[in-house]
């Protein structure tokens, strides 16, 4: 259970200090003149706070997609968290020709955090979306 647990910030932090959509930064990792389909394309993801200083710890929640605007095909990357503040995205290229990769940032670990407080101190607020019908 310990491997699937999602990881909280360290303590209660202030705005300032969260995941920042705007000062995170991505990098292709090994960059190369060309790709070949079937190969994997693995981009670093540099979490940064509103002040854009890196962040020490993860638990934020990022999509990845790598799409082809041409072919108006895409797919999703997984995402692992190194639990210091960096990401890796891995996709498998399933095509070829041009793509573009986007990163967007979900919800920050301090939001994580406190969706997570609300949900167990506050269940009466949770709804279950799964009532069958009768």
């Amino acid at each position: 259970m310990k491997v699937i647990e999602w990881p909280a910030p360290p303590g209660p932090t202030e705005y300032n200090f969260s995941t920042s959509p705007l000062t995170t930064e991505f990098q292709l990792l090994f960059p190369r003149g060309a790709y070949y389909v079937g190969e994997y394309v693995e981009v670093l993801i540099t979490a940064r706070d509103h002040g854009g200083r890196p962040k020490a710890y993860g638990g934020d929640y990022f999509q990845a997609k790598l799409h082809s605007p041409t072919l108006k095909a895409g797919v999703t990357g997984s995402v692992t968290d190194h639990r210091n503040g960096t990401y890796t995205a891995s996709f498998l290229l399933l095509w070829p020709g041009q793509v573009e990769i986007s990163i967007r940032l979900v919800h920050s670990s301090e939001a994580i955090a406190v969706l997570k407080d609300k949900r167990e101190t506050r269940p009466d607020k949770v709804s279950n979306c799964s009532n069958k019908a009768s």
